[in-house]
Order: C-alpha cells, then sequence, then structure tokens
C-alpha cells in the first residue's frame, strides 16, 4: 500500500496544469507523514478548489497495527471540506472540517485459539492549522479533534466473553503534518 501511495504521489507531478483562478492551483493530492510514521496508516489525499477560499476533498487509506495483543488492519476514507483565509491553494491558516468511515478487523491468539471480529466506526474531524504552497510542492501542518462511533474492538470467545481488547479513542487530538503536490 505505501508503495503505491508513493507513486501516486509522484506521478501527480506529471499532470498538466487545471485552469488556475487567481494563480492557485485546482487540486492537491497530499499524504500525512505524521499518520504513516505514527501509527502504520498510509493514506493519499486528493482536494479539489470549489470556490476562491474552500476546496473539498475525499481520502483513503489503510491501517495496521497491534494493540493489547490484538492485530487489528483496516481500512477507511472520508470527505472533507477546508477553508482557507487568504484563498484555496494559496499559503495560509486554514480549518479542516471531515467526516470520516473506518471498517477494522481484530485477531488474537489466546491459549492457542485465533478469534476474530470487527467494527465500523463513524467519526468526524476538524483541525485548523496552516499550509504552504512552493508550486508545485506543498506542506500543511495542523492540531485539531477526532472522534469515532466505536470506543474500542472486543474480542469475544464463544460464550461472548471479552478476551482481548483494542483501544480505538473515540475522542483524540489530531496532529496533521501533510505533503503534497498541486496542479
Amino acid at each position: 500500500m505505501r508503495h503505491i501511495i508513493l507513486i501516486l504521489f509522484l506521478t501527480a507531478a506529471s499532470f498538466s496544469h487545471a485552469d488556475e483562478v487567481d494563480g492557485a492551483p485546482t487540486v492537491n493530492i497530499r499524504t500525512s507523514v505524521t499518520s504513516t510514521a505514527t501509527n502504520d496508516r498510509p493514506n493519499i489525499r486528493g482536494d479539489f478548489r470549489v470556490s476562491e477560499k474552500m476546496s473539498v476533498g475525499a481520502e483513503v487509506g489503510n491501517q495496521s497495527y497491534d494493540d493489547n495483543a490484538v492485530k487489528v488492519k483496516g481500512f477507511g476514507g472520508g470527505v472533507y471540506t477546508t477553508l482557507y483565509t487568504r484563498g484555496a491553494f494559496n499559503s495560509g491558516w486554514m480549518v479542516d472540517f471531515g467526516i470520516t468511515y473506518t471498517n477494522l478487523k481484530g485477531e488474537a491468539t489466546i491459549a492457542g485459539i485465533t478469534r476474530n471480529d470487527s467494527v465500523n466506526s463513524v467519526g468526524v474531524s476538524v483541525r485548523g492549522g496552516y499550509h504552504w504552497f512552493f508550486d508545485p510542492f506543498n506542506i500543511s501542518l495542523g492540531i485539531g479533534y477526532a472522534s469515532n462511533s466505536e470506543d474500542d474492538l472486543s474480542i469475544k470467545d464463544a460464550s461472548g466473553v471479552t478476551v482481548a481488547n483494542a483501544d480505538l479513542q473515540p475522542i483524540a487530538l489530531a496532529f496533521d503534518f501533510s505533503i503534497g503536490l498541486s496542479f
């Protein structure tokens, strides 16, 4: 998955520039370095300028990590609206609003017996920060709030007793450091 994201990210530079408004690009493709490096959650996000100070976008990603003896794997995505103080895809302050969906599968081996379970979660996020644009590269740095509709992924035995648990952090502080290409 990381290789696919890297290839898509680097290939975006070869696309021709679309019509620009006020000299700013109309499309931005980025990936969160923070998410990939700290949580093994590679992702890619595409944003499209829809007005002078607003963009909309979508993100997809993969997750794979261990939490309390539970191996968690899954995928997710979200839709976002970003408001910019100095115009969409121009360097300046921004506020990002998003709705996310995640499908996670957990696996735990207790006393030689492997058990599985899964959970679907819907969440919201709000983040503020600064976005620098250096045609065609850009960097975003932000902090905010993220939530999930599920607080944990419980692995149960045949009688319904929880034998292992992964914390999904229903409310969390969200940090972002993203790099991207705009065109």
